[in-house]
């Protein structure tokens, strides 16, 4: 497939979602490769990213590209272009819409991770189902003593331990345990590895039915 990078870019009008950090998901790769950016411009079939740093893509490579923060994301499929200028240009493949993040939805695939709870000193599995701003759901086998927990995950190559605190607990249908978390003081790196944990989720809800496979 080719691309005319050139009418693009000159086509490309100001929109709301230039300055919009842009989190992008290469597809087809477990686990999810996520690069992080800055929307330099965008229109409604392309859009121009500054990535940090810059990354090394394919032309054609597919990609999913969520755009904003907290309550306000959007998505859409896309496939890289060329680089110009600097700037990543990914074909948008479909019209942006609304990221939800679904907090009754039934657990799907998540991020294997591991909880500690601090005032018994137990660790046992986790899935990371659900992540937002200021807090994360997690499911495990059994409900863990005390509020005071640790959770300890990857994403993207990345590990990090947060405290968190229990909001409030369930107990699914087959047995197993939700947990909602609130995240307690967090450091500059484990705040920067919640953004990372954030975009690696949104590349695995991405893969339903009506969307392109992560």
């Amino acid at each position: 497939m080719s691309f005319a990078v050139g009418p693009i870019l000159a086509e490309m009008d100001k929109a709301k979602l230039e300055g919009s950090p842009v989190a992008m998901m290469r597809r087809g790769v477990s686990p999810p490769s996520v690069h992080r950016g800055t929307v330099v411009t965008s229109r409604r079939t392309a859009v121009a990213v500054q990535a940090e740093p810059a990354a090394a893509w394919a032309p054609g490579e597919e990609v999913v590209l969520i755009v904003g923060e907290d309550d306000d994301r959007l998505m859409a499929p896309g496939r890289f272009v060329s680089t110009q200028s600097g700037m990543a240009v990914f074909a948008l493949e479909a019209e942006w819409r609304p990221f939800e993040v679904k907090a009754e939805r039934h657990p799907g695939p998540g991020i294997e991770a591991e909880v500690r709870s601090i005032l018994g000193g137990s660790r046992q599995p986790a899935t990371i189902v659900d992540v937002a701003g200021d807090g994360m759901a997690v499911m495990v086998a059994t409900r863990p003593g005390g509020k005071d927990l640790e959770v300890q995950a990857r994403a993207s190559g990345y590990a990090a331990h947060l405290p968190c605190q229990v909001v409030s607990h369930a107990e699914t249908d087959d047995g197993q345990v939700l947990l909602r978390l609130k995240f307690g003081v967090l450091t500059l790196p484990q705040q920067a590895f919640v953004r990372q944990l954030r975009a690696a989720m949104g590349a695995i809800d991405t893969a339903g039915p009506d969307s392109p496979s992560v």
